[in-house]
C-alpha cells in the first residue's frame, strides 16, 4: 500500500490515512507514505512508486512483494474487510500487470494495483520522463495523463486492464443509500474517493468518521457483498473476449499466408517483367504483413491494414495476368482443337484406338471445364493444356510411326 502526505498537516487527509492502516493492519500489508517532497508536486508519485520498485526488485525473487497499491490521500477505506488480493487477476492472466479504473475524463490514476517488475519499472520511468521528451503535449491532468498515453503504446497496452471503476475507485454518493450510478460507492465497497470535488477536506472527514464507526452494515464480509460474483462473470467475459479475438487472429493470419503465397508465386512468373522498384515495393509490404503477424500481440486490424497495403501494391501484376491468361486461354483451346483433330483420326479404330480415344475426350473435357470455372486457375489450366497437348504429340507420333497395336500411354 503506497500514498504521499506531505507538507502541512491536514487534520482531513491524516484521518483519511488511518483507515488505511487499519486495513493494513487487518491484512497485513505495509503502508508506504511518502512524508517528504522527492521532485515536484503530483509528479512524486511516479518516482515513489519507482523508488520502491527499483528497490523491490533488488531483493531475491521470493522476498519481493508480487504487487504494489497506489491509493491517493483523498480515499478513505470504508470497509477494511475486503483484502487487496482479492482484486488480483486469475493465475492464468500473468501478463496483466496494471488494474486501473476510468471515470469521465479517462484514466484515473488516484487509485491502481501494479505488479512488482521491470516492466512496471520502465512504465514509470516513461511517465516520469514523459514531459521532457514531448515538451510540446499538454498534460491536462499532469503524471495521470501521462500514465494514459503511455499506456496506449504498444509495448504497454497490452499489459493494463481496465477495472470497473466502484471496485476499488468507486466515487463519492453525498449520501448514504443505495445509487443505480455504477461508479458511485455504495455499502460493502471497500474504498470511497473524493476525485475532482472542491470540497474534499469535509468528505473526507465524512467518510473517515463513519469508517471510525466501523458500522456492519457498511463492513460488510467479502461473500456478503456483490464482489465475488461480479469478480467471477467479469473474467468469464474476458476469456470469452480473448478466444474470439483470438480466433479472429488466426483467421486473419490464415488469409494473409494465402494472400503472401499467391504474391510469391506472381512475384515468381513475372519477376522478369517487373522492374527494381516494383519487386522492392511488393517484397517490401510482404515483409510489413509479415510483421502483422508475427506480433507478440497481433491484432486482427494491423493484419488486415497490412493485407490492404500489400493487395494494393499486387495491383501491378493485373495487367501482367490478364496478358499471361489471355496467352493461357489460347494455349488452352488451340489443345483442345488439335485433340479434337486427334481423336477424328482415331474414329474407327481398333481397341488401342478407342483407348486412346477415351482419354484425349477425357483431358479436354477436363480442360474445358477448367476454362469456364470461375475465377479461372491458370496454373491449372496451363497445367491440363501442356498435358493434353502432349498426349495429343504422343498420339500423333504413334500412328506415325505405325505401332497402333501397342499398349497406349499417354505423357502425364
Amino acid at each position: 500500500m503506497v500514498t504521499m502526505l506531505f507538507g502541512d498537516r491536514n487534520v482531513a487527509y491524516e484521518r483519511a490515512l488511518k483507515t488505511h492502516h487499519v486495513h493494513g493492519r487487518y491484512h497485513g500489508y505495509e503502508n508506504y507514505v511518502l512524508r517528504a517532497e522527492m521532485l515536484d508536486g503530483i509528479w512524486n508519485k511516479p518516482s515513489y512508486m519507482l523508488f520502491l520498485l527499483m528497490k523491490e526488485m533488488k531483493r531475491h525473487p521470493k522476498d519481493r512483494l508480487e504487487w504494489l497499491f497506489w491509493y491517493d490521500a483523498d480515499t478513505v477505506i470504508i470497509n477494511p474487510s475486503v483484502p487487496l488480493a482479492f482484486f488480483l487477476p486469475p493465475a492464468d492472466f500473468e501478463d496483466v500487470r496494471l488494474l486501473f479504473a476510468q471515470d469521465w475524463n479517462g484514466l484515473n490514476a488516484g487509485v491502481f494495483f501494479i505488479r512488482v517488475g521491470w516492466w512496471a519499472i520502465e512504465v514509470m520511468s516513461a511517465i516520469l520522463a514523459y514531459r521532457y521528451l514531448r515538451p510540446e503535449e499538454e498534460l491536462i491532468f499532469l503524471e495521470q495523463s501521462a500514465l494514459a498515453r503511455v499506456l496506449d503504446e504498444d509495448c504497454f497496452r497490452h499489459n493494463a486492464l481496465e477495472y470497473p471503476q466502484r471496485w476499488f475507485n468507486a466515487y463519492d454518493s453525498g449520501f448514504l443509500n443505495e445509487t443505480t450510478r455504477p461508479y458511485q460507492v455504495r455499502r460493502g465497497d471497500m474504498l470511497v474517493h473524493f476525485a475532482g470535488q472542491g470540497d474534499k477536506a469535509e468528505r473526507a472527514i465524512f467518510w473517515a468518521g463513519l469508517a471510525e464507526q466501523h458500522l456492519p452494515e457498511w463492513e460488510l464480509d467479502l461473500i456478503h457483498t456483490s464482489l465475488p460474483g461480479e469478480f467471477e462473470d467479469f473474467w468469464a467475459t474476458r476469456r470469452e473476449k480473448l478466444e474470439h479475438e483470438s480466433n479472429l487472429v488466426t483467421e486473419a493470419r490464415f488469409h494473409a499466408q494465402e494472400l503472401i503465397s499467391a504474391t510469391l508465386d506472381k512475384l515468381d512468373r513475372f519477376q522478369d517483367t517487373l522492374n527494381a522498384t516494383e519487386s522492392a515495393t511488393v517484397q517490401d509490404r510482404i515483409r510489413l504483413l509479415r510483421s502483422a503477424c508475427d506480433e507478440e500481440h497481433p491484432t486482427t486490424d494491423k493484419i488486415a491494414s497490412a493485407a490492404e497495403s500489400l493487395g494494393e501494391a499486387t495491383k501491378i501484376f493485373d495487367p501482367l495476368a490478364a496478358d499471361s491468361r489471355k496467352g493461357i486461354v489460347k494455349q488452352a483451346h488451340r489443345a483442345i482443337l488439335d485433340a479434337e483433330d486427334a481423336m477424328g483420326s482415331l474414329l474407327g479404330g481398333d481397341a488401342w484406338s478407342t483407348s486412346a480415344l477415351a482419354d484425349l475426350n477425357e483431358q479436354a473435357e477436363t480442360l474445358r471445364e477448367l476454362l469456364m470455372t470461375v475465377p479461372h486457375d491458370d496454373v491449372a489450366i496451363e497445367a491440363a493444356s501442356q498435358g493434353l497437348q502432349r498426349a495429343v504429340e504422343d498420339v500423333a507420333r504413334l500412328v506415325e510411326e505405325g505401332r497402333t497395336q501397342q499398349p497406349y500411354v499417354v505423357a502425364m
